[in-house]
């Protein structure tokens, strides 16, 4: 991960060289984007009632730069805030047997989770259609990089159906993972209002960093998904 930051750090000081020549400026955007979206811890929602679409947001400082009249690169700084609702079957207790027959879901986990990061966005922005095209569809496609902030919610241990009290979030047995990394793609449209151009296009986010260390057992360990859709404008 420390090598994936020192890329992108490295990425920016020669974006930002670039920008600085006269050149550069003109080629050079600042904006901000909002977007609302839902959140989905997948992994055994076919059979989890807990698992939920949660609301969530992305609001974002951005960064563009033309490469081309069709190609567009984009980074900035970006704020997401995630919620995540789901259970993790994992813990069993002797009474989760009955007639010599386990009953695995008897016992878990109830998580509903908060969680808030600061993010740098790496993307390309590609036009559809002619170049010259004021209006124009676009997709995008790239990366987001995540620090974790900070974690909030609550976490409650379901005993063989018996509720049981509310576990500490900062307890060792839940070591979340601080540094995350996203695949970002998405389609949309933009169109020119006064002297800036505004953007809308659905976004499809996928975590490729699982949500708690992998040297834990939890069983429940997967990636989040996040839908959403993404309004611009610089």
């Amino acid at each position: 991960m420390s090598c994936i930051r020192l890329i992108c750090f490295f990425g920016l000081l020669q974006l930002a060289g670039v920008a600085i020549s006269q050149d550069g400026l003109k080629r050079t955007h600042l904006g901000f984007s909002a977007t609302p979206q839902f959140s989905l811890q997948p992994l055994g929602s076919s059979q989890v009632e807990g698992d939920k679409f949660r609301f969530c947001f992305s609001l974002s400082g951005d960064l563009y730069y033309d490469l081309s009249p069709a190609l567009q690169l984009k980074t900035g700084l970006s704020f997401l805030q995630s919620k995540i609702n789901y259970r993790d079957y994992s813990p069993q207790f002797p009474d989760d047997v009955h007639n010599g027959m386990a009953l695995p879901y008897k016992s878990y986990w109830s998580y509903d989770l908060n969680q808030y990061f600061i993010g740098l966005p790496v993307e390309a922005k590609i036009k559809l259609g002619k170049v010259e095209s004021v209006n124009h569809f676009f997709i995008t496609g790239g990366f987001r990089f995540q620090y974790l902030l900070h974690t909030a919610g609550t976490v409650h241990l379901v005993e063989s159906g018996n509720p049981r009290h509310e576990q500490d979030i900062d307890s060792f047995l839940f070591e979340f993972n601080s540094f995350w990394t996203l695949l970002t793609t998405g389609i949309g449209y933009e169109w020119q209002v006064g002297n800036g151009k505004l953007a809308i296009n659905p976004v499809f986010d996928y975590a490729l960093t699982k949500i708690f260390q992998e040297d834990l057992s939890v069983r429940q360990n997967g990636a989040v998904e996040f839908f959403g859709l993404r309004l611009s404008y610089y």
